[in-house]
């Protein structure tokens, strides 16, 4: 996963535990994609103490994400969903009558990769 990604997935979990500046920086530079001259413009600081916030605040959620692993779960959920409906959709194309079932199948396991 590339990490402008990557940093927007620990941002949405873990930006409430940042504080507004912090979240201003993660959202100007990793959401707005602005460069560190624009966000030093904004923020009233050069684009060295721009940089320098921003790598702070990526130590913080990494460290967030260390010690919670929400996007590590996350990410495992998903690979589990795609290969579940893999599984479902080769039943489906070789098991004629089974389609009510495989439905309920898909229901279920939607609403426990959701929870």
């Amino acid at each position: 996963m590339d990490k402008r990604l990557r940093m927007a997935l620990l941002y949405d979990l873990y930006g409430d535990l940042l504080t507004d500046k912090q979240r201003d920086y993660v959202a100007l530079y990793y959401l707005e994609d602005l460069s560190l001259s624009e966000i030093g413009e904004r923020q009233g600081v050069t684009p060295q103490a721009a940089k320098d916030m921003l790598h702070r605040v990526e130590v913080i959620l990494e460290r967030f994400e260390a010690k919670l692993l929400l996007v590590e779960n996350y990410m495992r959920q998903q690979k589990a969903r795609q290969a579940l409906n893999q599984a479902l959709w080769q039943m489906e194309t070789s098991a004629q009558g089974l389609t009510p079932a495989i439905d309920e199948v898909k229901r279920i396991i939607d609403e426990l990769l959701t929870t």
